[in-house]
């Protein structure tokens, strides 16, 4: 192998920019520059490593990661050059290594083949010159790692500073610098220190940082740094595990406005591990979650799990089912986990049927935040009751049927899961900003402001919590003061985090309520920019439009929300009562929805009978307002409509009746029903219904 070798090498498959050459001498100095560049990777992949052995074959895998690689061998007989593929130069690779065994026993010369192991000669030739400074890295690591497991950062950072002082090319010094003032909840220090370091762990903190400083750029490109260095075959390298670098990178592309991007990196986190909550999460929030039971698999016969003690097994069963006395059923649980114990002292069975009881934990999870996220309330409500005490007793889970409660309008049910949850949980902040909006809407304000005070003296840096504060200054009877009060309580949420969507929301409805509607567009616009599947927002547009008589507008503002949460029956209402206005058909199918959604509710039922009686179904709007009568609020406009109704029909006895009823009514507009009164006998009686009930509007 003593002719002039040149290597023809594209290192990315499809990207003709990553092509390159190299001319040595021998071919044996082109196979050992390939043996270099594959030993100088390893050692990037594991810098702390001391002893780092690969067989031929992870050397062969490493050839044909490349695009395309060839060389020409110069034939000193014609001068001219002859081409051979990668086979015939991953042959040569072979040979080279195993001419490296010759100096070796017999016993280590038949044993070479595929699997015979090598040491990594550039990274063995470090560690051999500095062997005995290279137990005090060593020691130095542990000392910074056992400090930040044990909180104490000071202490980490100060045997860091020397650690980075006595090794400053280290890269793992460097990593565990900036790893302890991250914890020490100084990003800012952290992100200075991990400028520029190329170490794969370095890069994914860096990114950490970068999401809580909003460099969300920087913080993208280190995690493409990291997807393009590491071979994607594999889901560990070292400490760093690859579905976690996915789901970091969706949560920085959902942050920058890319939601594809976003949700490709959520679904491939999943796709590596199933128990990666947090990605179905924002799949959940980002409206393309899968289906649960697709997401979350037994994989009895997949990925292997971490083992598990026998202990903790049998204790987590005794406690998943500590709410049942029946002692057959206690039985048959032992029994199960006996099989499963003996299962794993066997074959490690028993911790892949471990794993499948957390992912049936997981499915029921998901599907219910899955539901609710789509707004099915009352099917993730139906899900949730399912899960078992063991999970349905916990905040995470009580917080969820409230929401599904306060989703479909139900505020006394959802205000009772809430106080649970609460009760169960006191530390949890999470779904608190939605408790302080429904003690607002029952108008329970000095529970609201316990609750403000207790979250002002126990977790002032929480966004849910001054927007429970903000929620005590929106009174309507409240005045101009109060109401800034209450923007500024909403600022402040902001300030502590810039993507609280619900505090742009609920900023919008105070501007809403002064009347600024610019600055409440503006707010609302805002928060669907942040995020666009919480429908509030976009009900607040409608809101403003239809307010400034701008219908067109409002329709489409109301039809986007009723997109996103179809089941709300007030978008029904509010939609309809446009559709009147511009003289559409569909407003009595919106009014018709809304009654069935909530049959209780008087002033959709009124509605509906009041757009049925303009259609002249007369019959059918009596069918409607006569349940009326029996609701504890009712007004005068109900026994008016009767009226109106009744003398259509030529019934002027029940008509005189209902017009009687509703003069006598503490709330009757009395100018109307002398009018109504008056008409009642008259042939000429011209009074339209719109005309009748112009203020509704």
């Amino acid at each position: 192998m003593t002719q002039h070798t040149i290597l023809l090498i594209q290192a990315q498959p499809g990207r003709r920019d990553t092509r390159g050459w190299e001319d040595h001498n021998t071919l044996s100095l082109a196979v050992e520059a390939i043996i270099a560049k594959y030993e100088q990777r390893l050692k990037q992949l594991n810098p702390s490593v001391r002893n780092i052995h690969y067989d031929i074959s992870d050397l062969q895998k490493y050839i044909d990661t490349f695009g395309d690689i060839c060389c020409l061998i110069l034939d000193p007989t014609t001068q001219s050059y002859i081409p051979h593929d990668r086979e015939w130069f991953k042959q040569k690779v072979f040979n080279h290594l195993m001419k490296n065994l010759k100096y070796k026993s017999p016993e280590a010369q038949s044993a070479a083949s595929y699997s015979t192991l090598y040491p990594c000669k550039s990274l063995r030739r470090d560690l051999d010159s500095m062997e005995a400074t290279d137990q005090q890295a060593l020691l130095y690591d542990k000392l910074v790692q056992t400090s930040i497991e044990h909180h104490d950062y000071e202490n980490a950072i100060f045997l860091a500073e020397r650690f980075v002082a006595c090794y400053p090319q280290n890269p793992r010094a460097t990593y565990l610098h900036a790893k302890a003032y991250f914890h020490s909840n100084r990003h800012h220090v952290a992100y200075r220190i991990l400028e520029g370091q190329n170490y794969l762990l370095s890069k994914y903190l860096f990114a950490r940082c970068c999401i809580d400083l909003d460099e969300l750029q920087e913080g993208e490109q280190a995690l493409r740094y990291i997807l393009q260095t590491i071979d994607s075959s594999g889901s560990t390298i070292g400490e760093l595990e690859l579905e976690h670098v996915y789901c970091l990178l969706g949560k920085i592309c959902r942050r920058a406005g890319k939601k594809g991007e976003a949700i490709k990196a959520f679904k491939k986190a999943l796709e590596l591990c199933p128990f990666l909550w947090n990605a179905h999460q924002n799949l959940c929030e980002l409206g393309s979650s899968p289906e649960a039971g697709d997401t979350f698999q037994a994989r009895s016969s997949g990925r292997a799990l971490p083992s598990q003690p026998h202990k903790s097994a049998t204790r987590r069963k005794r406690l998943r089912d500590g709410a049942s006395k029946s002692s057959g059923r206690e039985t048959t649980e032992v029994v199960k986990v006996e099989e499963g114990r003996k299962t794993n002292e066997n074959g490690g069975d028993g911790d892949l049927l471990a794993g499948d009881e957390v992912i049936e934990d997981l499915r029921g999870c998901g599907q219910a935040y899955s539901t609710l996220c789509r707004y099915e309330c009352r099917e993730t409500l139906k899900i949730l009751s399912g899960l078992g005490e063991v999970h349905l007793r916990t905040g995470w889970a009580l917080t969820q049927v409230a929401r599904s409660y306060y989703e479909m309008a139900k505020y006394p049910e959802a205000a009772r899961f809430f106080r649970e949850a609460r009760e169960l949980e006191p530390w949890r902040a999470e779904g608190l900003d939605l408790f302080g909006s429904c003690l607002w809407h029952l108008k329970e304000e000095a529970e609201l402001a316990y609750l403000a005070k207790e979250m002002e003296s126990t977790d002032r840096l929480a966004p849910q919590t001054w927007c429970i504060v903000g929620n005590l200054y929106r009174w309507e009877n409240l005045n101009l003061k109060e109401h800034e009060m209450a923007i500024k309580c909403f600022g402040r949420a902001i300030q502590l985090n810039p993507y609280f969507q619900y505090a742009y929301t609920l900023t919008g409805f105070e501007y809403k309520m002064k009347e600024d509607y610019d600055r409440a567009v503006t707010f609302f616009q805002k928060a669907i920019r942040i995020d666009p599947r919480p429908f509030n927002a976009w009900f607040g547009l409608g809101e403003i439009y239809y307010q400034q008589q701008n219908y067109k507008a409002s329709q489409f503002h109301y039809e986007k929300a009723l997109s996103i949460n179809p089941k709300n029956p007030i978008i029904h209402f509010h939609l309809g009562t446009i559709m009147q206005k511009l003289g559409q058909d569909k407003a009595l199918g919106c009014f018709e929805t809304a009654v069935a959604l909530e049959p209780k509710n008087a002033l959709y039922r009124f509605r509906l009978a009041y757009s049925l009686a303009l259609s002249k179904r007369y019959e059918d709007a009596l069918r409607q307002l006569n349940p009326l009568e029996t609701f504890t609020h009712i007004e005068s406009n109900v026994y008016l409509l009767m009226g109106k109704i009744y003398k259509e029909l030529g019934d002027n006895k029940h008509a005189l009746l209902a017009y009687s009823k509703a003069r006598d009514h503490r709330s009757a507009r009395h100018d109307l029903i002398n009018e109504a009164l008056d008409n009642l006998y008259s042939l000429g009686d011209d009074t339209d219904l719109s005309d009748l009930f112009k203020h509704l509007d």
